[in-house]
């Protein structure tokens, strides 16, 4: 945390290269670059360190569980009706004997 009293503030939403409006452009997330900033400014751990847990668990996967997947697939007409069909494919339908990995968003 900042060793002066006065309070930080670090943006890092996601941005729009053009009219956020529009429905032909997309938000970039800026999540992860924002942790970066975070990080070197304040932080004691690497960013590699941080990273790696998530990085694990879409590498070798989790449990899913009786939970997950009824949650997900109560979800799926709100998943429909905001068109987030890359989604559904990722995770529809799921298995419970198998681990839900995503080993190409490595």
């Amino acid at each position: 945390m900042p060793r002066n009293p006065a309070n930080q503030f670090i943006d890092y939403r996601e941005s729009s290269p053009e009219d956020p409006s529009s429905r032909h452009d997309t938000g970039i997330p800026g999540l992860v670059a924002g942790m970066q900033v975070i990080s070197d400014k304040y932080g004691s751990v690497p960013m590699a360190d941080l990273l790696q847990p998530a990085i694990d668990l879409a590498e070798e996967g989790f449990e899913v569980n009786e939970s997950l997947s009824s949650r997900l697939e109560a979800a799926q007409p709100r998943i429909s009706s905001m068109r987030l069909h890359f989604f559904i494919l990722m995770v529809m339908p799921l298995n419970q004997a198998k681990p839900l990995s995503r080993k190409k968003t490595c």
